[in-house]
Order: C-alpha cells, then structure tokens, then sequence
C-alpha cells in the first residue's frame, strides 16, 4: 500500500489525515499530563516531541480553543472545589470530632 492510499484510507475511515489523528491524540495525553500537575508545561512539551514549548502552546491552543496554562489554571480550581466539597464537616459528621484511643 502506497503511503498516499494509506492517508487517503485513513482519512475516509477517521475523518481527518494520519498527522491530525497523532497531533490529537498528543495533545490528548498532555491534556491528562496538565490535569495532573506534576510536571511543567515545558517538561510536557518535550515529553510529547514537540520541538519547543511555545510550538506546543501553539498547537495546543488550535486544537483545545485555550492554552496549556489556562487549562491547568482550570484544573486546580475544578481540584481546590472538589476537596472543598468533599472535606468533613463537624456539623454534618460529629463522628468526625470523636478521638479515637491510641
């Protein structure tokens, strides 16, 4: 098979060309690597192959409609709001406040 009948095949069964199917699917696992926290944008950047990280950011950007930065800014509230909600409460679990022998 020709490389231009494998793109051609390709695109017919996905819906978009072997590149745009790989730059997705990068820009997929650094949208976990950023929800995660541990790891700088850059150090996700070269992690990924992208030759630097501002043309991930660029990339990014296209393919999400924001940027690496306002994801994780966006993460970390979604976090900080869910450890509120899930925190115990005295009021709700008196439970809670009962100190256990040692």
């Amino acid at each position: 098979m020709s490389p231009f009948h494998f793109a051609r095949c390709f695109r017919q069964t996905t819906g978009m060309t072997p590149h745009q199917f790989v730059t997705r699917e990068r820009i997929e696992r650094a949208r976990t690597m950023i929800a995660d926290g541990r790891q700088t944008i850059g150090d996700i950047a070269m992690a990924l192959g992208f030759a630097s990280a501002s043309h991930f950011a660029d990339v990014y950007r296209r393919v999400t409609g924001t940027t690496p930065r306002r994801t994780r800014n966006m993460s970390r509230q979604t976090e900080s709001i869910a450890k509120r909600k899930n925190a115990v409460h005295p009021s709700k679990n008196p439970e809670a406040l009962r100190l256990t022998d040692r």
